[in-house]
């Protein structure tokens, strides 16, 4: 139900519940194999419980951090980080020979998720990344995307996370499960506490 919510939004998604628990009911309740006073029970406990799952979703989207793009995004000077990924962008960076890091990334992937959580969300890793103009592409592929996909499959890989650095030097392919340490070591610089 929650990957569902995250591709038609979650207002739907409640909506199609109901309609689909409400015809099923109104089914058997039409076939006579549900009493009257049972089929008006279940439909009061759904009614109910579909209200409550509403009221929960909403405060979970306000108030969890997995949702939220950028858990420093308190901090001025940390603010728009991330530029949209773009291979015409990608391609003029890397011809003028800068930092880049792309983050293959979607509200879906689990994986993703615990990157944003420990290392792209924190803050001593933005601040380490901006000091050293590295540049922060965000590839979001929640929703199916032919030019995502395709730069994906440009690695051989079919799936996320896809994070990717890039320097003069070289272009390195990061593990899925990533660490401060892991991407600050790729990329030549001092660690960051994790």
């Amino acid at each position: 139900i929650y990957l569902i919510s995250i591709q038609i939004g979650y207002q739907k998604t409640i909506q199609i519940l109901i309609y689909v628990s409400l015809f099923i009911c109104l089914f058997l309740f039409i076939k006579k194999r549900l009493p009257k006073s049972i089929f008006m029970g279940i439909v009061l406990i759904l009614s109910v419980g579909l209200g409550y799952t509403l009221i929960s979703i909403t405060l979970f989207e306000k108030n969890n951090k997995f949702l939220k793009d950028d858990m420093s995004q308190n901090d001025p000077k940390l603010l728009n980080t991330w530029e949209i990924f773009d291979p015409n962008l990608l391609d003029i960076y890397r011809k003028e020979k800068r930092l880049v890091l792309v983050d293959v990334t979607a509200a879906w992937c689990l994986t993703c998720k615990l990157n944003d959580l420990f290392v792209f969300n924190k803050k001593a890793v933005l601040e380490t990344l901006k000091s050293h103009n590295v540049v922060m592409m965000k590839a979001d592929w929640t929703k199916p995307d032919k030019t995502i996909a395709n730069y994906i499959q440009s690695f051989g890989k079919y799936g996320i996370p896809l994070t990717v650095i890039y320097t003069p030097e070289k272009v390195k392919l990061l593990p899925e499960l990533l660490s401060s340490t892991i991407l600050m070591k790729e990329f030549g610089f001092s660690n960051v506490s994790n």
